[in-house]
């Protein structure tokens, strides 16, 4: 299976927002590149990604060596997800959307969620609030179309489940206490369960050291 992990960023100045009343504009750009650098650099070294996209309309953005910029038109986080999805289909078996502001991520966890989520079409990872999406799993080509905005996390699994799609959610899992269910997408059957609340303390962690807790779109 080939995998690509999809970094949006946004355009210059918009980033870090909430901190404008802290940094100066100068300031908040350079701590956006830093999370930047640290996301890249592990999935870099994740061992089940095959490439790097980074989707933003900054057209200065400096990347690493090996990662591809696709270009979009800055009219939106779900324009620019649907943008790489369409790019990515044909040359690709799934995409997984990883934020850009997470930088305690890791290559380890990158690998364990896409081990996890392989064998479904729909996978969400939601933030400590469970509303937001800190990442998306999506089986390439896909039908769903993005649903970015409030309450993402139960709109992506809603607009999933409509489609018809093997959907997980680990957040329901992990309240609840139970596994994660993987179900193979022929046949519904269950074929492995996974400690919920582990797989989502282990993002959890690395969204709150980096002192922003879960990316809320």
């Amino acid at each position: 299976m080939k995998v690509v992990a999809v970094v949006p960023v946004r355009a210059p100045g918009e980033g870090k927002s909430r901190l404008a009343g802290i940094l100066s504009p100068r300031r908040r750009a350079d701590l956006v590149r830093g999370m930047l650098a640290r996301v890249l650099a592990a999935l870099d070294r994740a061992r089940r990604i095959d490439e790097v996209w980074v989707v933003t309309p900054d057209e200065g953005l400096v990347l690493p060596r090996g990662v591809r910029a696709l270009h979009d038109h800055g009219t939106g986080l779900n324009t620019a997800v649907q943008l790489a999805a369409q790019r990515l289909a044909g040359r690709a078996d799934a995409m997984l959307l990883v934020a850009a502001d997470a930088p305690q991520v890791t290559a380890a966890e990158i690998d364990r969620l896409v081990a996890r989520a392989s064998m479904l079409d729909v996978a969400v990872v939601p933030d400590r609030r469970g509303t937001g999406t800190n990442a998306l799993w999506l089986r390439l080509p896909t039908p769903l179309a993005p649903q970015f905005g409030a309450d993402s996390a139960e709109a992506h699994l809603t607009a999933a489940r409509r489609l018809g799609l093997a959907a997980g959610d680990a957040m329901e899992a992990a309240v609840d206490g139970r596994d994660w269910e993987l179900v193979a997408r022929t046949t519904g059957q269950v074929v492995e369960r996974v400690p919920a609340r582990e797989l989502l303390h282990d993002i959890a962690a690395a969204a709150w050291e980096c002192a922003d807790p879960g990316v809320q779109f």
